[in-house]
């Protein structure tokens, strides 16, 4: 389940073109965080602190947050990345309150794609992450399935997906997750004489 991690320092910054470009070229990512009244303060944080949050828990789990002496729960609204390194270039926090719940957008994580393939079979993949709602702290991280041994012509929808009890998926359950077919083999034509 989606646990807090160790407390993300945030730094304050100034607003325009000018702070954005200047945090970028000391090593920091800038950001928003909105506050629950829905105003909105420009902070920064350093590339390797932001990459380390997510790399513990994902893009999509809480983190614990600290701003001019104040410590709150907040999750990563949307993250923009760059075009070539894939590195974050800006992100927005929205702060959270433990006990109520919300809605994220979790990756869905495909087990045993090498062995389907293996076997001649292909994986199409039609959802790459679902939306869940729940409390944070039952929120998981990423929901797990396992494809290894699915069968040709094989669909796996929403409602085949195993998500904690507590937690409820936003998409039809009837939504296509992913479906099984085998590889197209071009067949080529004997030009001997």
């Amino acid at each position: 389940m989606v646990k807090a991690q160790s407390v993300m320092q945030l730094e304050p910054r100034q607003k325009g073109h000018s702070a954005v470009l200047k945090a970028k070229n000391s090593g920091k990512v800038p950001g928003v965080i909105y506050g629950f009244d829905g105003s909105s303060t420009p902070i920064q944080v350093p590339m390797a602190v932001l990459r380390g949050a997510i790399g513990l828990g994902g893009e999509h789990h809480p983190f614990l947050v600290q701003l001019q002496g104040q410590t709150y729960m907040a999750i990563i609204r949307s993250l923009e990345r760059d075009l070539f390194t894939n590195l974050p270039s800006h992100f927005d926090l929205m702060p959270i309150k433990t006990d109520e719940p919300l809605s994220v957008s979790v990756p869905i994580r495909f087990r045993g794609e090498a062995e389907l393939n293996s076997r001649g079979l292909l994986l199409h993949a039609e959802l790459h992450n679902i939306t869940l709602h729940g409390r944070p702290a039952d929120l998981p991280e990423h929901v797990d399935l396992e494809v290894g041994q699915l069968k040709p012509g094989e669909t796996v929808t929403v409602g085949d997906l195993r998500v904690p009890s507590n937690v409820t998926v936003q998409e039809k359950p009837g939504n296509t997750v992913v479906h099984v077919a085998h590889f197209r083999v071009r067949a080529t034509a004997d030009t001997t004489d």
